[in-house]
């Protein structure tokens, strides 16, 4: 059953393992991408959105070799690999679920109806601890890519987490992300400075936390 899409895939549930999701990537429109750098990808034989996945699997492969070596906890929905489909190769990842098991929520989707409560805030600040521990490289760290919910592949009464979901990885065309932890923390600094305004809370650089509003 199809649950949702992205700017690049479309998500369905795993017909025989309800733990897991499966991705599909979208084919390209002709219409609404047909501009300039489209067609000089076209030319130079580029697939952008094949680079992007990719960037995400390494960035992936390089967090989770990480955690294993106790650096830290990924913050990044798990992949078990491709699977072939009646739409093609798909990406089979971890399904981040709420309590009775549905499709976890992003932080988006959870604003438009309220705000979070303390229990949502608190996994959303061990979510940011997560990232600048393992140094994620997250190009597109929105609160439309970070989810709310549980993950009972390896735990059947799991915490709430705040999981990414989709955005990471260092695809600029000049990777200095992946270059400097540095610049690499000022940028999630900045987004997660954008997804606290978004929230209607506070990002502290410092503490690297966020706090509720004041007044």
């Amino acid at each position: 059953m199809r649950i949702g899409e992205g700017g690049k895939r479309v998500v369905y549930e795993h017909p025989d393992d309800p733990l897991k999701l499966i991705k599909v990537t979208k084919p390209r429109d002709p219409v609404t991408e047909n501009g300039f750098l489209d067609r000089l990808a076209d030319a130079l034989d580029f697939d952008t959105r094949q680079r992007a996945i990719s960037k995400e699997i390494k960035e992936y492969e390089r967090v989770v070799a990480l955690e294993r070596r106790g650096f830290g906890v990924s913050p990044i929905a798990h992949m078990y690999g491709y699977a072939a489909t009646d739409r093609g190769p798909a990406l089979v990842v971890e399904k981040i679920a709420s309590h009775d098991g549905k499709i976890a929520q992003s932080l988006r989707q959870i604003l438009s109806k309220r705000t979070l409560d303390l229990n949502e805030l608190k996994a959303l600040n061990i979510f940011a601890k997560k990232l600048f521990e393992l140094d994620v490289k997250a190009s597109d760290l929105t609160a439309a890519n970070i989810v709310l919910g549980h993950r009972f592949t390896d735990n059947p009464n799991p915490t709430l987490e705040a999981v990414l979901v989709d955005g990471y990885g260092d695809t600029h065309l000049i990777p200095v992300r992946s270059w400097s932890r540095r610049l690499n923390a000022l940028s999630n600094h900045r987004r997660l400075h954008r997804i606290a305004q978004f929230l209607g809370l506070q990002w502290n650089e410092q503490t690297r936390l966020f706090s509720l509003s004041q007044g």
